[in-house]
């Protein structure tokens, strides 16, 4: 269980629509940043996203999120947070059974490798594993950027691109106790510990102090000025003074040198580009943020180490590219050319018996008992 010894400060968020609030726990909080930060940081090109149980106390008008618990995956899929039938088996035994003194509430996801934007998988569990209402947080980290939370109430909304926010930085070590739940409006609310009361003694008087005796300075004699100097003449002060093409010269070749730097920078820094892989038959569908492809000079993709084919125009201007493969492991590489910068973004897709890589069917309800003679 992770939770701090003390609540510490609270934050408030407000549904736009239902007026739904709920107070969280910053220091809760910024250690979930941190764990999903540890897992962005494991492998390039987007990390192992991860997730987390939510617990607290819930209302009628809100809840309250005190601490968590991490979410057993074995990605079996890859490094994305997809949980295969075992993982949701373990995760049904860790809900109805996580603590002494604890109550799950909703959970947490990372969407490292993808927008911010809850899944047909995720808006299924969330529906069916928690009590409603369920609360289901998505976290965006990115590198040397802050990560941004969306919270959803219930599956009606998933888009959470335009309700995303940060964390504000607080400190630890002032307590403050946990909130009581009650409506407010949507403004998010920091409460923290009172000031701490004046000090009032007869005994203690303010005293003036005494003032120091100031020492006699001594008398200070300036030296004797140097003469003037003689005045140059006209004729050695326009050979002296500088050439303005000379300035104009460096400037240019100062500025010459700014941008071949600039150039080396950008051709050596890779363009990371996420890939999004779902299975159609013996087809499959590419997709990765189209305007990164747009802005691309060439673009190519690559199936299996075969020979790149170039990308049609509908293609890299929708973001999206449809391939051919029955293979039960393919690896796609897309390769973007833009201003002498070439970037390769490779993903493996692997096939399954059972279920898809990208995403898992609704539980089926059990067939009726056929009626007796």
């Amino acid at each position: 269980m992770n939770a701090p010894d003390e609540f510490g400060p609270y934050a408030s968020w407000t549904e736009p629509t239902t007026g739904f609030r709920v107070d969280y726990s910053l220091p809760v909080f910024h250690d979930i940043d941190f764990v999903v930060n540890e897992g962005f940081r494991r492998i390039p090109h987007g990390g192992i996203e991860n997730g987390g149980l939510l617990c607290g106390e819930s209302g009628p008008v809100g809840m309250r999120i005190d601490a968590f618990l991490p979410i057993e995956c074995s990605h079996a899929f890859g490094p994305g947070f997809l949980l295969s039938d075992e993982d949701i088996h373990k995760l049904r035994s860790q809900i109805d059974n996580p603590g002494a003194g604890q109550r799950v509430v909703g959970w947490f996801i990372s969407h490292s490798r993808s927008h911010l934007t809850m899944t047909e998988q995720e808006a299924i569990l969330a529906a069916t594993l928690f009590p409603a209402p369920p609360i289901t947080v998505l976290l965006k980290p990115e590198k040397f950027k802050e990560t941004h939370f969306a919270l959803f109430i219930g599956t009606s909304e998933r888009d959470g691109t335009g309700r995303s926010f940060a964390l504000p930085l607080v400190s630890r070590k002032t307590p403050s106790a946990a909130p009581t739940l009650k409506p407010i409006g949507q403004t998010r609310v920091i409460q923290e510990a009172p000031p701490a009361p004046p000090i009032h003694d007869a005994a203690v008087q303010h005293v003036e102090p005494a003032p120091l005796p100031q020492a006699e300075e001594p008398a200070v004699v300036a030296p004797p000025l140097p003469p003037p100097a003689q005045p140059r003449s006209l004729i050695v002060e326009e050979r002296t003074r500088p050439n303005g093409a000379l300035w104009l010269m460096a400037g240019a070749a100062a500025a010459f040198a700014c941008l071949a730097a600039y150039g080396l920078y950008i051709s050596a820094v890779p363009i990371e580009v996420p890939l999004n892989i779902t299975a159609h038959g013996n087809s499959l569908v590419v997709s990765w943020p189209a305007e990164i492809g747009r802005a691309a000079t060439e673009a190519k993709i690559r199936v299996n180490n075969s020979v790149a084919r170039e990308l049609a125009p509908d293609e890299k201007a929708s973001g999206t590219a449809s391939v051919d493969s029955a293979s039960d492991s393919v690896e796609i590489e897309l390769i973007l050319r833009r201003w002498g910068r070439e970037s390769h973004s490779i993903e493996r897709y692997l096939r399954t018996a059972k279920t898809s890589a990208r995403s898992v069917s609704p539980p089926q309800a059990s067939a009726p008992a056929a009626p007796g003679p």
